[in-house]
């Protein structure tokens, strides 16, 4: 299976990467490079901001690289298609009347492979189109069952309106680790306390407060909950 030269570095991971720091920044982009051409999966355990936005990355260098086979093949099928046609048309042109001037059907056949040609990129136009549409449609909003939509909702508007930020469901994997906590049996007036008790001291010990809500509910949450009763 043919395999990329390359992977995309897309212009809105700029406020990702804005908030980690450059250490930070030199293992990410090691480790899409290290995926890209390996498939190795890169062991963040140590860094949670790390982790969480690798696999984002790494299911969008997935979707180009299929989007990328997908391509390839449609255009290796063209290709196979174009020639048969082709060598059908030629055989045809072989039984036509030999009066036909030579530059004629010269002229003929290379209009016929332009137009195709043409028509076929059109085509191919259209079905990237299409999947790109799909692939923008299929957000990750599908992680949150429905019965916590509401309740992850509340918290993070909470969140947003203590540390005065914008931070939204989807973005890092906020809904999930939130849907998390709450499967536990957690409730959302146990995240208003931890909201309360712990984000002005993290922010105190220099944590951004764009990053509070990986800390916040993470693998520390049952301390913070614990702490905040």
């Amino acid at each position: 299976m043919k395999k990329p030269k390359a992977i995309n570095l897309y212009i809105d991971l700029y406020k990702r990467f804005e908030k980690l720091s450059d250490a930070q920044a030199g293992r990410l982009v090691k480790a899409m490079l290290r995926y890209g051409n390996t498939g190795e999966i890169t062991d963040f355990s140590d860094d949670l901001a790390l982790d969480v936005t690798f696999c984002g990355i790494a299911d969008q260098i997935d979707r180009d690289f299929k989007k990328y086979r997908d391509i390839c093949q449609k255009r290796s099928e063209i290709g196979r298609r174009g020639a048969q046609a082709l060598h059908q048309k030629d055989q045809a042109n072989a039984a036509i009347a030999t009066n036909c001037c030579q530059e004629e059907k010269e002229e003929e056949y290379e209009e016929e492979k332009e137009n195709n040609e043409e028509e076929e990129n059109k085509k191919e136009y259209n079905e990237e189109e299409e999947n790109k549409n799909k692939a923008q449609s299929a957000r990750p909003s599908h992680l949150i069952p429905l019965e916590y939509i509401a309740d992850v909702h509340a918290v993070i508007d909470y969140l947003n309106q203590h540390t005065g930020t914008r931070i939204r469901v989807s973005n890092l994997g906020n809904g999930k680790m939130i849907t998390n906590q709450l499967k536990k049996g957690y409730t959302v007036e146990d995240c208003k306390r931890v909201i309360d008790n712990e984000c002005d001291r993290l922010m105190a010990r220099g944590y951004h407060k764009d990053l509070l809500s990986m800390f916040l509910f993470g693998s520390h949450f049952e301390e913070y909950a614990a702490r905040s009763a």
